[in-house]
C-alpha cells in the first residue's frame, strides 16, 4: 500500500531501492488511495499490478447554512513539517492582518515547526492575538463549521484527509495548486493559489472571504463531490471484492 502520488517524501535511497525491487518480482498489487499516485507507479513499472482506492471519508447531513459571520475565521490543521508550508500560512496570515484585522487565525496540529511558526507571528502580527494554536483535537468538526474558509499550502499529499473533512462539513476551501487538490476537486468546487507566492495567495484569501455567496456555492459542490465519491459503504464493498478475487 502506498499513500502517496509517488514515492513517499520521507523514503531514503535504500528504501527506494527496496520498493522497487520488491514490486518488480512480486505477484502481487500495489494499491493507491489517489490517482496521481496510481499514475506513477504505472509509469514506473508499467507490468506492475496497480490498484486505486480513495480514503473513506464518513458523510455527514450538514443542514445548516454557511452565513457570513461578523468575524472571520480561517483554518489551517495538519502536521507542522516543511510540506505543509506552516510557515507560509503564518507569513500569509500576518500579511492578511494588515488588510482585514478583524480576522481570527487557527492552527490545529503540532510539530516541529511550531515554534518557528509563533515566533514569526510573534514578531511580525499587528495583532498576535487573533491567532489560536490548539494542538491536536478529536473535535476538528467544531473549528469546521465555525471557519469561514479551510486552507491549505502543502507541497505535497497523498489523498489528503483534512481537506475531504472540511468539504464534508461544508467548509469553502483554499487549496496549494498540487496534483493531488487538483485530482480531486476542480475550480467548482474550490479556490486555488500557486505556492510561495506570498502576495497572490494573500489577494486570493482576500477576495475569497468578501465573496460570501460564491463561497457557499464552492462548498456546497465540494460536498456533494465527496459525499459521492468517498462513500463508505461503496469503497469497504470495492476492498472486500478486491481481495475475495485474490483468494479465489
Amino acid at each position: 500500500s502506498e499513500r502517496s502520488n509517488g514515492l513517499n517524501e520521507l523514503d531514503n535511497r535504500l528504501v527506494i531501492f527496496f520498493k522497487y525491487l520488491i514490486l518488480r518480482f512480486s505477484k502481487g498489487y500495489i494499491i493507491c488511495n489517489s490517482i496521481p499516485g496510481k499514475n506513477f507507479w504505472v509509469s514506473k513499472l508499467s507490468n506492475s499490478k496497480v490498484k486505486y482506492f480513495p480514503n473513506i471519508i464518513k458523510s455527514k447531513n450538514i443542514n445548516k447554512k454557511i452565513e457570513s459571520k461578523k468575524s472571520l475565521n480561517i483554518l489551517f490543521a495538519c502536521r507542522f513539517t516543511k510540506s505543509k508550508n506552516t510557515l507560509l500560512a503564518a507569513k500569509v496570515f500576518c500579511a492578511l492582518q494588515k488588510n482585514l484585522p478583524e480576522c481570527n487565525f487557527y492552527f490545529i496540529g503540532d510539530g516541529e515547526l511550531k515554534h518557528e511558526c509563533v515566533e514569526y507571528i510573534e514578531e511580525n502580527s499587528i495583532l498576535p492575538k487573533n491567532f489560536f494554536f490548539t494542538g491536536f483535537t478529536e473535535n476538528i468538526t467544531y473549528y469546521f463549521l465555525k471557519s469561514t474558509v479551510f486552507l491549505s499550502l502543502s507541497s505535497f499529499e497523498g489523498t489528503p484527509n483534512t481537506v475531504l473533512e472540511a468539504a464534508i462539513n461544508k467548509c469553502p476551501l483554499v487549496l496549494s495548486e498540487i496534483p493531488s487538490h487538483m485530482s480531486i476537486f476542480s475550480v467548482k468546487e474550490s479556490f486555488f493559489v500557486p505556492l510561495n507566492n506570498v502576495e497572490e495567495i494573500v489577494d486570493t484569501l482576500y477576495k475569497v472571504l468578501k465573496s460570501p455567496k460564491l463561497c457557499e456555492k464552492k462548498a456546497l459542490l465540494a460536498y456533494k463531490l465527496v459525499k459521492k465519491n468517498y462513500d463508505a459503504k461503496k469503497i469497504s464493498y470495492s476492498y472486500d471484492s478486491f481481495y475475495q478475487s485474490l483468494v479465489k
